[in-house]
């Protein structure tokens, strides 16, 4: 169904551990169809300014790895089923693919990213498409994906 918007966002702080990347969320599409990604939202809370940014990427994944289920969140009021899914905080690394963008964001604030047009990320029946950050210093953050069905 086009034009079904949702939310993916991690339901705690996930854990940086200093220079280690981690996926901390990871959005898939269903069977058959296709899932854009609209933007984002990322916040650390790093508690001193000399803190080295983070690194965020966005990359395609080829598996899931080992991540925990997430609950996508309807943003509009239509009562229709979301068909793709999402997990976060990997506990066991997916496999890297094609990397789509790359942020370097301080972990004392963050980034809220509404993708152009042009710079929507669509991704394909059974694909997913993960978000990894490695931390020059331990850290939390927390990270809300905008998503369209």
């Amino acid at each position: 169904m086009a034009g079904l918007l949702y939310s993916c966002a991690t339901p705690a702080e996930v854990a940086l551990v200093a220079a280690t990347e981690k996926t901390v969320l990871q959005v898939y599409a269903p069977a058959n169809r296709i899932i854009k990604i609209l933007g984002f939202v990322w916040s650390g809370d790093a508690l001193a300014n000399t803190d080295s940014p983070v690194t965020i990427k966005i990359e395609r994944q080829s598996d899931a790895g080992t991540v925990s289920a997430g609950t996508p969140v309807e943003l509009g009021v239509t009562g229709v089923t979301i068909g793709g899914d999402f997990g976060y905080n990997a506990s066991g690394e997916p496999t890297s693919g094609a990397l789509l963008r790359i942020f370097h964001v301080h972990p004392q604030s963050g980034i809220d990213k509404v993708f152009a047009p042009f710079e929507v990320i669509e991704i394909g029946s059974e694909g997913r498409v993960g978000f990894t950050c490695t931390a020059p210093d331990a850290c939390n953050c927390l990270l809300t994906v905008i998503c369209e069905e």
